[in-house]
């Protein structure tokens, strides 16, 4: 994700992170599966990584978001995204 003030958020097979002006690198993640989570109402969005027993909060952007958002994504080689619905864990 990439917005106009500054914010990426990239993983890839070897690791995941994000980074901002407030934010510190994540832990490395050998699965490359992040979930994001949008509360539009509460202005928070969250990025976790995705383990095979839990989630692992990264980064929690907060903010009044005043336009709608779109979902990126960007894909290297050998890559994939989908999009599942919000499940109970």
């Amino acid at each position: 994700m990439h917005n106009k003030r500054g914010t990426n958020i990239s993983s890839s097979s070897s690791s995941s992170s994000s980074s901002s002006p407030s934010s510190s690198p994540s832990p490395s993640s050998s699965s490359g599966r992040v979930a994001v989570y949008l509360d539009h109402a509460a202005g928070s969005l969250s990025f976790y990584r995705v383990s095979s027993s839990s989630l692992i909060l990264l980064h929690t952007f907060r903010a009044t978001f005043t336009e709608p958002l779109y979902a990126g994504f960007g894909f290297g080689s050998d890559s994939s995204a989908s999009l599942c619905p919000l499940c109970p864990l």
